[in-house]
């Protein structure tokens, strides 16, 4: 059984998930324009001043995460590159712990390996009933 089925009924997630479509399912969050890379693929515009403008505190995040209805099951942390945020886990904590969220993805560019390697070793031992977790190298 899926966990999320342990908060609410399967009847009414599939309902949600097949007709209604009220509360979300899954949600790709873009915490930040910010990269140290530049790939020649990459729609940033690096060279726009406003581009690194207004990023969501962790507590503008914390308010929103609280509000994402009890569907919520996958979330999709990207960017620029995540990592570039030295709060990136307070933010996956926010998901974690304000949601039903089970599995978290975060495309990265595999160059801040120090802080994905504690990214990951915090996760893991905070959160060890979250299995799926997972990096994507770009």
């Amino acid at each position: 059984m899926l966990p999320i089925f342990k908060k609410v009924k399967p009847v009414s997630f599939l309902k949600n998930l097949y007709f209604t479509q009220k509360e979300p399912v899954s949600l790709v969050h873009f915490v930040t324009n910010r990269c140290n890379a530049r790939c020649s693929f990459c729609f940033i515009d690096f060279d726009n001043p406003e581009t690194f403008k207004n990023e969501l505190t962790v507590k503008e995040i914390a308010k929103i995460t609280k509000n994402l209805g009890p569907y919520l099951m996958n979330v999709n942390l990207t960017g620029g590159e995540p990592f570039a945020r030295k709060d990136i886990l307070d933010i996956a904590r926010c998901y974690f712990e304000n949601t039903y969220v089970e599995s978290i993805t975060m495309p990265s560019n595999g160059s801040l390996t120090n802080r994905m390697v504690r990214f990951a070793k915090s996760i893991k031992k905070e959160f060890p009933k979250k299995k799926n977790f997972n990096f994507n190298l770009d």
